[in-house]
């Protein structure tokens, strides 16, 4: 059973996950990590602890440990940095897990002490962007500076060890309830029978429930049910009455307001405007998934870091050695001056590495990412008749099968993709080589030395004496449905 409580994968020996994200949406959950979040674009709406805010650009909140919190999108898109820190940072400082930390830039006082915040956020995202030498020793340096400088310049309270022991008693039994509503919210549920569930008076369950989610108990099964028919307007064909029926509405009526009060359009509306958007995600994710954040973004890969680096030092760290440094060039154009047009040249070709790669999700995921990035016309691999392919078969009595299967699965996922495939024709299925001739690469760079066996890939560099049937074979079986353009390849 997947509950509410998020469980946090920390960056590898550091103790504290910093990333970009873009959120749509994430329900209810909370974590022991503390979790800063810095509004690099945009705004949100976040619920911590039933307390709503409304975070802008530049804005700044420390979330404490096991504060139960929700975020969502506003109609504006957004951009977040965050950074969430184990409490047992180390065995030398205090237990964060019992500090409650009052720290919200909203607050109109001691803004420099923001910036001091935002300063350190800085120079951790650069250290994470540029990976130096050093960088993990730097970066445990600034996270101590940063913890250093909230004890210091803000507002804290430290819980007792029994309150801490209440609280995690309160999320258990948080978790026992979202579940029963998640997989009861079809049916018709009642306060009452909540209450019953969890073996709480009628009103200390509705005041329970309301001081941890900042909501009603009505309020939150109606979210939950309008979640629930949004998905399968989308992804079912069903009638509208059936799906306000399925999802727990006494009738089509009471669906069709709850639904407009929500979306601010009718059901059918949302159903014709984001039928053909597959990626659309939930508008109240299932409370029982495990809490998102969102659209990841990569940290080294997205401009609007320049907002969160105005935060700098005026002296920015310098790399030496191989690294690459920062450098600020001053340009002049004469726009009076005749020009020519710039040749996108990452839009024709890009390289992958054997085709069987191309096979696997994760592989294919990646690719619609650079695609949507770069929208290249080909892409080259190598490695379409090696023995992973399993193009070529043969038999002890000599009989030989050809099987297309995964040459055209990739095939089709790559023009499917609106890309043509750019075959190089090198190594050859192990039954047709004529020899056990493979291809050894060696090269050294400063700290290592690398040796590449061709064989390790089930690859053969020998051209095989049945080339020109196999090669034959895949042309006929290919130019009816494909046009790619072939490459020998190596010789």
């Amino acid at each position: 059973m997947e509950q509410k409580y998020e469980f946090i994968e920390l960056h590898e020996n550091l103790p504290f996950k910093m990333f970009i994200n873009s959120v749509h949406s994430i329900p209810f959950h909370w974590h022991k990590e503390i979790e800063l979040i810095f509004v690099v674009k945009g705004s949100i709406n976040l619920i911590v602890e039933s307390k709503p805010y409304i975070l802008n650009e530049r804005d700044i909140i420390v979330i404490n440990s096991m504060d139960v919190h929700k975020i969502d999108k506003t109609d504006t898109e957004n951009v977040l940095l965050t950074l969430q820190v184990d409490p047992e940072l180390a065995n030398d400082t205090p237990e964060l897990e019992k500090i409650i930390f009052h720290c919200h830039s909203q607050d109109s006082q001691h803004q420099e002490n923001y910036d001091t915040i935002r300063e350190y956020l800085a120079q951790m995202a650069w250290e994470l962007n540029k990976r130096a030498k050093g960088y993990q020793a730097n970066l445990m340096g600034i996270l101590y500076l940063l913890i250093g400088h909230l004890m210091r310049s803000f507002p804290y309270e430290v819980k007792d060890s029994e309150i801490i022991q209440a609280n995690h008693h309160d999320m258990e039994r948080l978790s026992r309830i979202i579940y029963y509503i998640d997989e009861n919210y079809m049916q018709k549920l009642s306060l009452k029978e909540m209450a019953e569930q969890v073996h709480l008076s009628f009103y200390y369950f509705s005041h329970f429930f309301k001081d941890k989610m900042g909501l009603s108990f009505k309020k939150y099964l109606t979210l939950v049910r309008l979640d629930k028919a949004a998905n399968q307007l989308l992804e079912t064909d069903k009638s509208i009455l059936d799906i306000s029926l399925d999802c727990g509405f006494a009738n089509n009526k009471a669906f069709n307001k709850s639904f407009k009060e929500k979306y601010n359009m009718t059901p059918s509306e949302y159903r014709q405007q984001n039928k053909h958007d597959s990626q659309v995600p939930a508008l109240f994710p299932t409370a029982l998934k495990k809490a998102s954040a969102g659209t990841y973004l990569d940290v080294a890969k997205t401009n609007d870091l320049a907002t969160l680096f105005e935060y700098l030092p005026s002296k920015k760290p310098s790399f030496t050695g191989h690294l690459s440094t920062v450098k600020l060039f001053h340009v002049e154009i004469d726009t009076t001056q005749p020009g020519q047009s710039y040749h996108k040249y990452w839009q024709t070709l890009t390289t992958a590495g054997r085709a069987a790669e191309g096979l696997r999700s994760d592989w294919q995921e990646q690719f619609r990412t650079l695609k949507a990035d770069l929208d290249f016309q080909y892409i080259r691999f190598h490695g379409i008749f090696n023995d992973e392919m399993m193009v070529y078969h043969e038999s002890s009595d000599g009989t030989v099968t050809f099987n297309w299967n995964y040459v055209d699965k990739l095939y089709d996922f790559l023009i499917q993709m609106k890309t043509r495939p750019f075959v190089e024709l090198g190594f050859m299925p192990s039954s047709l080589r004529r020899s056990d001739e493979s291809v050894t690469l060696n090269w050294t760079d400063s700290l290592r030395s690398y040796r590449l066996d061709s064989t390790k890939f089930g690859g053969n560099q020998s051209w095989p004496k049945e080339k020109e049937e196999l090669l034959q074979k895949n042309l006929k079986n290919k130019l009816s449905s494909y046009m790619p353009q072939v490459n020998r390849g190596p010789r």
